[in-house]
């Protein structure tokens, strides 16, 4: 899986600037990268999520407040990232194995973002085992043309963040699924629940 992530990743930024009509740069700032995705991605959702879940958990509050302090931590910073084409939803539904190929589906959330993050989300979103995400991380490494050496630390903190991410995004769809009388709404509990821990 490393390898696939690493062949992604490899897609040259310039390519997607001259298919899009973009103008994103392969280093970036914190607070570029805020303003070009997490905006677009994770502020509509954000106010989506606090409107329908405030009564879901009791710990939902204190979890938008988390989420509130990274973005502000994002804006200020200095830092700057290695930027490159990410998937932005690789999960276990959006992989098909034939043999010993792995075909990714589902590009909707195609788009330049920080690779770390794209990393950390697979460790968080799949619920990877310590073993499992060093196994992730050192065969990207290993296949990675630009011969990275993964900061272990960022990617743990990429990951706390995006767990607090995912239980406010399964809230919101409990009590989306709730509210309508939706099927899955036991699924979504569970997962809610699991994260929280």
């Amino acid at each position: 899986m490393g390898r696939n992530v690493a062949q992604l990743h490899a897609i040259p930024v310039e390519a997607y600037n001259s298919f899009f009509g973009t103008s994103r740069a392969v280093q970036e700032s914190a607070s570029e990268l805020f303003n070009h995705n997490y905006s677009k991605y994770t502020v509509e959702a954000f106010n989506k999520y606090r409107a329908l879940t405030s009564a879901v958990h009791p710990r939902i509050g204190d979890l938008f407040k988390k989420v509130e302090e990274y973005a502000e931590q994002k804006k200020r910073s200095t830092d700057t990232y290695t930027t490159g084409c990410i998937h932005g939803d690789l999960n276990k539904n959006n992989l098909r194995l034939s043999g010993d190929t792995v075909y990714i589906i589902d590009w909707e959330l195609f788009r330049v973002e920080d690779i770390l993050d794209e990393l950390a989300y697979i460790i968080a979103d799949n619920l990877l085992s310590v073993d499992q995400a060093e196994m992730l991380l050192s065969s990207y490494e290993r296949s990675s043309e630009k011969r990275m050496t993964i900061d272990r630390n960022i990617i743990d903190e990429k990951k706390q963040h995006l767990y607090v991410n995912h239980v406010l995004w399964a809230a919101w769809r409990y009590e989306l699924d709730r509210s309508k009388g939706g099927p899955e709404i036991q699924k979504y509990k569970d997962m809610m629940e699991l994260r929280i821990e």
